[in-house]
């Protein structure tokens, strides 16, 4: 799918952050496709907001189910057709409720 992102790094800083990763710098990075228009960053603040309430969603009926698992993050694709949800858990988790 299409997603959205912002370049924090350039130059010299990209090949001192990739080399304390220890990611080979010369690995090719995705292509940029275009600069985001203002349109972009207003969907990309109302997706946010989305991430948001269904991070609440979900941390509500993680506690309804008491399942043992914590909820990271949420993030919705740029495009809005996929969304993943992170979580850690000590034990394997049956989540099939949340779906």
């Amino acid at each position: 799918g299409v997603d959205y992102g912002s370049i924090n790094l350039t130059g010299e800083m990209v090949r001192l952050r990739l080399r304390s990763k220890k990611t080979d710098p010369t690995t090719p990075f995705p292509g940029i496709i275009r600069a985001a228009t203002l349109e972009d960053i207003e969907h990309a603040e109302k997706r946010s907001e989305r991430e948001s309430t269904s991070f609440a969603m979900c941390r509500d009926l993680i506690e309804k189910h008491d399942l043992t698992m914590r909820l990271v993050d949420v993030e919705w694709q740029f495009d809005g057709n996929k969304v993943t949800f992170f979580f850690t858990s000590d034990k394997r988790v049956d989540f099939r409720k949340l779906v």
